[in-house]
């Protein structure tokens, strides 16, 4: 690689592995929902921390697509957004040391993730764009599993870490120490963006149409696009297995009549499996594509929700939580890049919008489903989640035996909507 190439490419690396990796200590999967439980929050918002990042990250690009499609360089608005999405968790960790108010703890958790996501996401089409101009095609699968493995590594650390801090100082002060250390990792992340350098020549500028005029014209995107709606459509009965997994590491607590250390170990666990995933999704992706990888990690996942209603062994459920990491990051590893592969340069950020609107319904309805199915039926609930999220994976897998491989493709081969729809 040149110089530069390399440059980015281990900026972009360092910085989504320390990023992750120190979120890591605040684990949404395995930690949040449970911090969540035991500060007596309600059942719909235990179901949604897993996501609430997530939300905040894909809702506001939507409405910041039609201007940053028009953008010729993309790092002076990223340097912004990407310090602002920082800083709520300092602010959790300083409200949780230093606060005697209990009402201000689950304000303190929740609204980290979420104004984290929202700071973040007004520039996700920015930064997507911004990924694509800097990492070549054939490196993207790479630099997308190192980061993730990097992210895993430090994440296996983290889980011990977690295990030490709530077996000393259980409670608001743990959680507290848990978030300004997951501070600390993202700033080491922010430090590694500014390594990146974004090519001189500028990306491929959008036309520039109103916010309206863009909203109104996505849903023609995907009739145009028939790989990217089968693509969506697969994401979308994915997105239903995303009810089981705030209650995974709970139903795991109580199953094997753990304390809440056992959460950090869970996250250990999950983490090592994430690393597998990574490097098997990274080997795979650069060589052959995204399908394949993302079908088997959908395959996995399946398999975990399966099990788990029967599962009573803490060597078990850690061995699964392996399994479910290896399958997460598998998912996201090649969605991410399959999603590049398909996008041609013309319309990707109105795209890119299009995609994160669909994930934002699907990942509120999921998250919704269970938390409504747990209040009314507790923990006898997670069988039918467990069951429901089986079936939804399934069906996402079917879905995706109809999408062509991209890299088998071309993406200059999808019509574009008529200038009339726009």
């Amino acid at each position: 690689m040149k110089d530069n190439e390399l440059r980015n490419w281990w900026g972009q690396t360092l910085d989504g592995g320390l990023f992750m990796g120190g979120l890591a200590l605040v684990n949404p999967q395995t930690l949040l929902p449970s911090i969540v439980q035991g500060l007596h929050g309600p059942e719909w918002l235990v179901a949604m921390m897993p996501v609430l990042m997530t939300i905040g990250l894909l809702g506001p690009s939507m409405f910041t697509a039609h201007a940053i499609g028009g953008l010729s360089h993309f790092r002076p608005l990223l340097l912004w957004t990407l310090a602002f999405q920082r800083i709520p968790y300092l602010g959790a960790a300083l409200v949780l040391l230093f606060t005697n108010d209990p009402r201000w703890y689950m304000v303190a958790v929740v609204m980290a993730p979420l104004l984290s996501g929202i700071f973040g996401g007004i520039g996700v089409p920015a930064w997507q764009q911004f990924f694509a101009h800097t990492i070549s095609p054939s490196r993207r699968s790479s630099v997308f599993a190192w980061r993730f493995i990097i992210g895993s590594i430090i994440g296996v650390g983290s889980g011990c870490v977690v295990k030490t801090v709530l077996a000393v100082s259980p409670g608001q002060h743990g959680y507290g120490l848990l978030h300004l250390l997951a501070f600390l990792g993202l700033a080491a992340s922010y430090a590694s963006f500014l390594f990146i350098r974004e090519p001189t020549e500028p990306a491929h500028r959008e036309p520039e149409i109103g916010l309206l005029d863009n909203i109104r014209t996505m849903p023609s995107l995907l009739v145009a696009d028939r790989r990217l709606f089968r693509l969506m459509m697969s994401y979308i009965a994915f997105g239903f297995s995303g009810a089981v997994v705030p209650y995974l590491a709970i139903h795991a607590r109580h199953a094997c009549a753990a304390p809440e250390s056992f959460l950090g170990q869970l996250g250990s666990w999950q983490m090592a499996g994430a690393i597998v995933g990574g490097i098997t999704a990274g080997w795979i992706g650069d060589r052959h594509g995204g399908k394949l990888p993302l079908q088997a990690g959908r395959l996995l996942f399946m398999a975990v929700c399966i099990a788990a209603p029967f599962t009573h062994s803490i060597l078990i459920w850690n061995l699964m939580f392996m399994a479910f990491g290896a399958a997460f990051y598998v998912c996201v590893i090649s969605f991410n890049t399959i999603q590049l592969d398909i996008l041609p340069a013309r319309g990707r950020a109105n795209r890119l919008a299009v995609m994160s609107a669909g994930q934002v319904l699907i990942t509120v309805v999921a998250s919704l489903i269970g938390g409504t199915a747990w209040k009314l039926a507790g923990e006898s609930a997670f069988p039918w989640l467990a069951s429901g999220g089986a079936v939804a994976l399934a069906v996402s897998f079917i879905i995706m035996m109809r999408l062509s491989e991209p890299r088998n493709v071309s993406a200059g081969t999808l019509r574009e909507p008529r200038m009339s729809q726009i």
